[in-house]
C-alpha cells in the first residue's frame, strides 16, 4: 500500500495529476491567474455599475483578493522561518476556506439581485 501526502499544490499537481485525466486540475494555474485578470475587470468596469447595486459586489471582490493576498503573503513571510512553517500553513488553510466562503456568499447574494451588506470599518 502507497501513501502520499502532499502540502501543496505543485507538488500534488507534478506527484500525482500530472499524467491522470485530472491533470486539468492544476490547482497553480487555477488560483493565481484568474484572480489576477478579475481583480483588473473589476477596476476596469467598476464605473460602469456605479450607483448600482452591483457596485456592492464589485467591492466585495476586490476586498476579497486584497485581504487574500495580504494574508497569503503573511502566511509566505512564516513560512520563511522553521517555526513557522505550521503558522504559515494554518493561515493559508484559513484563507482559503475564507475565499471559498466569501464567494459562496457572494454568489448567494448575486443570484438573489440584492447588494453586498455594507463594510464596517
Amino acid at each position: 500500500m502507497r501513501t502520499n501526502i502532499y502540502i501543496d499544490g505543485f507538488n500534488l499537481y507534478y506527484g500525482a495529476l500530472k499524467d491522470t485525466p485530472y491533470k486539468w486540475l492544476d490547482l497553480k494555474a487555477l488560483t493565481g491567474w484568474p484572480s489576477i485578470i478579475a481583480v483588473i475587470l473589476n477596476y476596469a468596469k467598476r464605473s460602469e455599475v456605479r450607483g448600482t447595486w452591483l457596485d456592492s459586489h464589485f467591492g466585495w471582490q476586490i476586498r476579497t483578493f486584497w485581504y487574500a493576498l495580504l494574508w497569503l503573503l503573511a502566511g509566505g513571510v512564516a513560512f520563511v522561518t522553521l517555526v513557522g512553517i505550521p503558522v504559515a500553513l494554518v493561515v493559508w488553510i484559513l484563507t482559503g476556506l475564507w475565499v471559498l466562503y466569501r464567494i459562496a456568499r457572494g454568489w448567494m447574494t448575486l443570484s438573489a439581485q440584492k447588494p453586498m451588506p455594507q463594510q464596517r470599518y
